[in-house]
């Protein structure tokens, strides 16, 4: 291969080598390693940006609501044992989401009233989406509010529940508080199963014990929440928002 002694204005002398394609002499190897270096920064900055908008966006469509749009689960007051199970639990979910998030593994969170089972489900939702993955907030409540509107409207029902089964992580909250309605329990059967066959990770929040939970869902819906690595973690300690008004009164 041809070689000449060729000069660069920044960098003085270099060797210089007649590339394959065309009569083209190759440029200052230091300046042709700035410029991959700017690209690669120029490249970098991009997809921090896209990755930062996507998050921006996952945020903002997330359904969170403004009470826990701040939620974290290092925030969340642990004195008890069992509080500390839930913690830790969280935790290991959010370590873990990535490589379990195609696996659909489930958690369901219930007990007692006030006892920061939202806080921590959104907490979760909030890290989730930080590391770049989609979740959704919503009550039941809500859910088939949504869905009895389409029964009102031109919008397709099957929308309505396409929003919520194709989440990345869907937390449904107050679960148990419904009408009672037999379609109640079959559209949250729907909205669960399907997220289910697609191994699509859900968290069910519910006011309700464990039993009552499962007579409400039906026990396929509830197994399936805890299958493979899932679990049921229980809440059953003081309120807190109880103890928090006892101290103001107080």
């Amino acid at each position: 291969m041809k070689k000449e002694t060729k000069y660069c204005e920044r960098h003085g002398d270099y060797v210089a080598e007649v590339l394959p394609f065309g009569n083209m002499w190759s440029l200052c190897p230091i300046c042709a390693e700035e410029r991959q270096l700017k690209l690669d920064l120029d490249l970098s900055a991009e997809a921090a940006f896209r990755r930062n908008k996507k998050i921006s966006e996952n945020l903002q469509f997330s359904g969170i609501p403004k009470k826990y749009a701040n939620a974290s689960i290092s925030g969340y007051e642990v004195t008890t044992a069992e509080q500390q199970r839930a913690v830790r639990y969280s935790m290991r979910y959010v370590e873990a989401f990535e490589g379990i998030k195609d696996e659909g593994v489930s958690m369901v969170f219930f007990g007692s009233p006030g006892t920061g089972k939202t806080h921590l489900a959104c907490a979760i939702a909030l890290e989730v989406i930080r590391k770049g993955f989609e979740a959704k907030y919503i009550t039941a409540f809500d859910l088939l509010n949504e869905i009895s509107d389409t029964f009102r409207t031109s919008e397709l029902t099957s929308n309505v529940v396409k929003k919520y089964t194709e989440s990345g992580l869907l937390v449904l909250d107050e679960v148990g508080i419904q009408y009672g309605k037999d379609h109640d329990s079959i559209w949250l059967y729907k909205v669960i199963n399907t997220r289910y066959v697609n191994d699509r990770p859900t968290i069910v929040i519910s006011n309700l014990d464990d039993q009552a939970l499962e007579k409400f869902l039906g026990s396929p819906t509830y197994d399936r929440l805890q299958e493979g690595k899932g679990a049921a973690i229980p809440f059953f300690w003081e309120s807190r928002r109880r103890k928090q008004n006892l101290k103001m009164v107080g």
